[in-house]
């Protein structure tokens, strides 16, 4: 697999956090993902990522199989992580997993 660049590194950890976080938020929309990127608290270093940017990550972070559109039905198309079926981690190993 390739190595992620820093905004795939950024877009994906923010997919992940929010999933453990956030879930009743989760899948994110592209907007949502964007505002978990430039959050101020707990984020070095800060940044200013527009929706190209996340959008432009998603499609290679998509290629790459780590991230896909959500299934669930919304107006907004929604985004999530797909790290566990990629390395093949069950819910149990995963740490922040909270369902």
């Amino acid at each position: 697999m390739d190595l992620l660049n820093e905004t795939e590194v950024r877009v994906l950890a923010s997919l992940i956090e929010k999933e453990s976080t956030t879930p009743e938020y989760y899948p994110l929309s592209l907007n949502a993902l964007m505002l978990a990127c430039n959050q101020k608290t707990n984020r070095d270093p800060v940044v200013a990522y527009d929706e190209d940017t996340v959008s432009d990550a998603l499609d290679s972070l998509r290629a790459k199989r780590l991230a896909r559109p959500s299934s669930a039905h919304s107006r907004v198309a929604k985004y999530e992580h797909s790290i566990l079926e990629v390395f093949n981690l069950g819910r149990r190993s995963w740490p922040c997993s909270a369902r």
